[in-house]
């Protein structure tokens, strides 16, 4: 069997993500070698010492961002030579992958291109998202796989708004990477709540646009919240609504997936309720699979989320939960309120006869796609 020598690029070599691809790839048993290079954030310390750092870029001066991409593409060129695939995610870092392969001289190497999200400023009619939409049809034919984690990001975005179809798409979702949770027990979260108040548990960043509102109408309800994940919100604001709301805990962030078992282990309900603010045109909150929906899956709890959220279409298509309309704080209180412990068994029910694929990312996933790609 033929392995292959990976090149990984990354636009934040401190993201989560980029460990969990990099474990992905060395997975699978068609790969020699996965080497990762990528930008640093100025802001990060604990970058791995075995990664490449190509370029140091911050947020504040746009031209400086531009200038550290610009010397990234030169340092990032010699180390595709020998390789036989490049992988990225973001428009413009798979951008920067092409131009580096046209430097390199590797003309034989294959490009991945991860669309993890469709990027909602490409999205409507002005001239700035027209232009996006013409690199990112640019990108896709340079590249030699589009990676999707929803299938809605080809129907709805390439072919209904980019106006091209990919020639070759492979669907890998966010879906609990195995070869990462290994010795995570799903059971240890299945604790005996028959006798304790149903809760609802909201994991992932704290924002202003949480159903704060729907929360504190059901003070004095029996119903309870359990929050986790870092506070991207006024802090004031987060103190004095607890101290308002017993039935509301703040437990502070999390590591994903260390603490997973103890989150989900308090709830009975993963709840993605989250006020965005909606454009008039379809868009990324529309179509996007989120990993919060898989993880609800894997630990047994149902899922709720809006009827306007992508992940709404599993939750119908499974009955794994509610789909609920948006509506007013007072509708929505109405919903969690009415839930019974007899609802929540027959959403349970429904997820335990779920093929463990429909949310577990097996070992051979990346294996399969990179023969999927060379086919």
């Amino acid at each position: 069997m033929k392995k292959y020598k990976i090149l990984l690029f990354s636009p934040d070599l401190g993201a989560h993500q980029t460990k969990k691809i990099k474990t992905g790839f060395l997975a699978a048993g068609n790969v020699e070698s996965v080497e990762v290079a990528g930008f640093k954030r100025r802001y990060e310390s604990d970058i791995p010492k075995e990664y490449k750092v190509v370029s140091q870029i911050g947020y504040a001066n746009k031209a400086g961002r531009i200038g550290a991409m610009l010397y990234g593409i030169a340092r990032l060129a010699p180390l595709l030579k020998g390789k036989d695939i490049a992988y990225s995610w973001g428009l413009f870092s798979v951008l920067i992958l092409i131009l580096a392969k046209f430097l390199s001289g590797n003309w034989r190497l294959k490009i991945i291109y991860n669309l993890r999200d469709a990027n909602n400023m490409a999205l409507g009619p002005s001239i700035f998202a027209r232009m996006l939409r013409l690199l990112d049809r640019f990108a896709v034919g340079k590249s030699d796989l589009l990676l999707t984690t929803s299938p809605y990001f080809i129907s709805e975005y390439f072919q209904k708004v980019v106006g091209i179809t990919p020639k070759k798409w492979y669907f890998l979702g966010n879906k609990v990477p195995e070869y990462l949770w290994e010795n995570i027990d799903a059971s240890a979260a299945d604790s005996d709540r028959e006798s304790e108040p149903i809760t609802y548990g909201i994991f992932g960043r704290v924002t202003k646009y949480h159903p704060f509102g729907m929360m504190e109408k059901l003070r004095g309800s029996g119903v309870r919240f359990y929050i986790r994940g870092t506070l991207y919100m006024d802090k004031d604001f987060m103190d004095d609504f607890l101290s308002r709301n017993p039935h509301v805990e703040y437990g502070g962030k999390y590591k994903n997936p260390d603490d997973l078992c103890q989150m989900f282990s308090k709830c009975d309900i993963s709840l993605k309720l989250e006020d965005i603010p909606l454009p008039d045109y379809p868009s990324n909150y529309t179509w996007a699979l989120s990993n919060r929906f898989y993880e609800a899956m894997f630990f047994k709890k149902p899922f709720f989320t809006f009827d306007s959220y992508g992940d709404a279409n599993l939750v119908e298509k499974f009955g794994v939960g509610l789909a609920i309309k948006r509506g007013d704080a007072d509708s929505e209180a109405d919903i969690l309120k009415s839930v019974s412990r007899a609802d929540i068994k027959k959403w349970v029910k429904n997820i335990e006869k779920l093929d463990r694929s429909e949310y577990v990312l097996e070992k051979n996933e990346y294996a399969k796609m990179i023969d999927f790609m060379l086919s």
